[in-house]
């Protein structure tokens, strides 16, 4: 169990109902986009520091 995994937000979905092929490029996207744009932070950290929305509209 990670850190702090029984206290952790439920966070809204960022997508549902992908093919295996979508959901890898998905994952390359955060990926990329993560590496690019955050400091040294958790990803959910991140997410929570720039908004959801924005974050979602910048990888799908």
């Amino acid at each position: 169990m990670g850190k702090n995994q029984k206290n952790a937000p439920v966070r809204p979905s960022l997508a549902e109902d992908l093919l295996d092929e979508e959901a890898v490029a998905l994952v390359e996207k955060v990926i990329s986009y993560y590496k690019a744009n955050a400091e040294k932070q958790r990803l959910g950290e991140f997410i929570d520091e720039i908004g959801f929305e924005k974050f979602k509209k910048a990888v799908l």
